[in-house]
């Protein structure tokens, strides 16, 4: 049984990889593979414990061939939003489309849930607030987070779910998947107090922000209080280079971890010989970050030795 078992899923595998790529040998592109990929019953029913055969049909593709499937309109398409509203006034307007989304998630069915998921994205691209845009979007996720046997496709509908109705809750508070992201994504200055100099600067790489830096040049050399590697920052054709070095330059910064860590989270460069680090505050972004006065929820804290309630409540 254990023999069979696992020669099963060793032959899912291989048949996804496989008649995906006969499938577009024959010039069909990702979601036309995915669509037409047959598997015999007994390899998939009630199998798909982790992702969907067409999901991984779509990284197969992805894989092998990249991300152009051949229809040229992806080359260079319209803007997400600018196209929302052209397909939204091509079928008549907001409130027609309103209307049709609501009536196919009325009606149900698997075709009828996914036109509504589709109808009430554009909606919602439009405006995030519709409110009957959030609703039908809801409950067509949720049903068919309730009828797939993939554990991260379920997921991903049911947590759409949750954050139209605003239940997606965070120590009470309901919270969006993007604000998650945020909290999640947003370095503890715990942390950065303790790490190197060169993992703190090479997140600030990520900060950048092209058009600000656009144009600009700096250079200055970094050292942070108790430890002996000196970093050389460069700013050059809107990127940072970051290398050690072994002695000053001319442009140099002592920081201790503490206002290292604060430069990082936005809290301003030291007052102290901080000037290089102010102007190179200048060319950043930290839009994408948890603002620094704002207290981040405990729940998404270290779990540590304390009961750990991880504040999803559905």
């Amino acid at each position: 049984m254990v023999r069979d078992a696992l020669e099963r899923s060793v032959d899912s595998v291989q048949i996804i990889h496989d008649q995906a790529l006969r499938l577009f040998a024959s010039g069909l592109g990702p979601r036309e593979a995915a669509e037409s990929i047959y598997l015999p019953r007994d390899l998939r029913e009630a199998r798909e414990g982790y992702g969907q055969v067409e999901s991984h049909v779509r990284q197969v593709y992805n894989g092998t061939v990249g991300w152009f499937d051949g229809e040229v309109y992806q080359i260079n398409p319209l803007s997400v939003k600018e196209e929302a509203e052209r397909m939204v006034q091509a079928m008549g307007g907001r409130a027609a489309v309103r209307e049709m989304a609501t009536q196919a998630v009325a009606d149900g069915g698997l075709a009828n849930w996914r036109w509504g998921l589709k109808l009430t994205s554009l909606l919602l691209t439009l405006d995030p607030a519709d409110p009957a845009a959030r609703a039908a979007h809801a409950t067509a996720a949720r049903a068919l987070g309730q009828r797939t046997d993939s554990a991260n496709a379920r997921g991903f509908y049911i947590t759409e779910a949750l954050q139209m109705e605003g239940k997606l809750l965070v120590q009470g508070q309901p919270q969006t998947m993007a604000g998650l992201r945020t909290f999640l994504g947003t370095p503890r200055a715990e942390r950065l107090v303790v790490i190197p100099v060169e993992q703190n600067l090479q997140f600030v790489r990520y900060l950048i922000d092209p058009r600000k830096a656009e144009g600009q040049r700096l250079a200055f050399t970094i050292a942070v209080e108790g430890e002996p590697q000196i970093m050389r920052v460069q700013l050059r054709n809107s990127v940072l280079v970051i290398t050690p070095v072994a002695s000053r330059s001319e442009r140099h910064v002592d920081v201790t971890r503490g206002e290292l860590a604060d430069f990082v989270l936005g809290k301003g460069a030291p007052a102290k010989g901080g000037e290089p680090l102010a102007e190179l505050d200048r060319v950043l972004d930290r839009s994408r970050l948890m603002p620094p006065t704002m207290t981040r929820p405990g729940v998404l804290d270290d779990k540590g030795a304390r009961e750990y309630n991880h504040g999803l409540e559905h």
